[in-house]
């Protein structure tokens, strides 16, 4: 991933949502919905991602149902976090907030879905721009694999700790953060060496 994308995705996946986290009220469940429609936006067009990385038809299939899989247990494992730490919670209700909230007079979710596949949309588009190479496309496929399985680690161990220590919502908030920050600048090594 090279600096511009890096500073992208850190803004995208960190800066956005601590902001929103600092000023516009937003709960770790909302930071979390954002985040799990940002990955479900990476899902739907990781079909894409694989053909242009002329990748087999069953290692295809493999990938798709290993990384649907992880993203179904990684927001289960977000609910559960979120029982742990807020008393009364509810994820229907919480799902609806995220639609509905409003600041500035706009229902915010409204406009960060569309904006979330509309960044997934432009990182395709950049990937035809650059010209990446299968190799480099089946490179970033294995890296988002690979940071997939990370998270299954990191929402577990989160888990388990939440349900033994009371954490405030901030402490949660800025470990969540802070892991997607470190995932974001974690280099690829085998792409680098080919870049």
């Amino acid at each position: 991933m090279k600096t511009q994308e890096k500073i992208a995705a850190l803004l995208g996946d960190v800066a956005l949502p601590l902001i929103g986290f600092l000023f516009w009220k937003w709960s770790f469940y909302f930071i979390a919905l954002y985040f799990i429609f940002d990955q479900l936006a990476r899902f739907l067009f990781l079909p894409t991602r694989i053909k242009k990385a002329e990748i087999e038809a069953y290692l295809k299939w493999s990938m798709l149902l290993k990384m649907g899989f992880l993203l179904c247990i990684e927001a289960a494992l977000i609910i559960l976090i979120n029982t742990q730490i807020i008393a009364d919670f509810n994820p229907m209700i919480g799902l609806q907030k995220f639609f509905f909230y409003k600041d500035m007079g706009i229902e915010q979710g409204y406009i960060l879905i569309p904006l979330l596949f509309l960044s997934e949309w432009m990182r395709l588009k950049n990937d035809v721009a650059l010209k990446k190479t299968p190799e480099l496309l089946r490179l970033d496929i294995h890296k988002t694999m690979q940071q997939n399985q990370f998270r299954f680690i990191f929402f577990s161990l989160m888990l388990f700790i939440v349900s033994f220590i009371k954490l405030n919502e901030w402490i949660v908030v800025v470990w969540f953060l802070s892991m997607i920050a470190f995932l974001n600048l974690i280099p690829n090594k085998k792409s680098q060496e080919k870049a």
